[in-house]
């Protein structure tokens, strides 16, 4: 049960060959020529590369959008100051006028 949680809602394409597992992946074929198999995973791992940053690349802000970016943020956090002022204020007005009420009450009730 647990086993297939884990699985991905997709299937993988190919299990990802690395330098460092280069000779538990590819056993056979590593063993009969070790040089034309370094020299494929390499070059899968030069692509993996390339397709990683050229996926960061399209994803980059622009510095219209950065700013923009910069922007809303600053509004956001004035208006979350804003608000935070706000109910601080309520908080410790209420409170400070309960408990002067409360304190007045226990004033009346010691002197009747």
């Amino acid at each position: 049960m647990t086993s297939s949680y884990y699985l991905p809602a997709y299937p993988l394409s190919s299990t990802t060959v690395r330098l460092a597992n280069l000779m538990k992946v590819l056993t056979s074929d590593a063993v009969q020529d070790p040089t034309r198999v370094e020299a494929r995973v390499r070059r899968e791992v030069a692509m993996r590369r390339h397709t990683h940053e050229k996926m960061n690349a399209e994803r980059k802000l622009t510095a219209e959008e950065r700013r923009e970016r910069v922007e809303t943020k600053k509004v956001d956090q004035d208006y979350f100051w804003l608000f935070g002022c706000v109910l601080n204020f309520f908080f410790f007005f209420f409170f400070f006028f309960f408990f002067s009420l409360f304190l007045f009450i226990k004033i009346l009730l010691f002197f009747f």
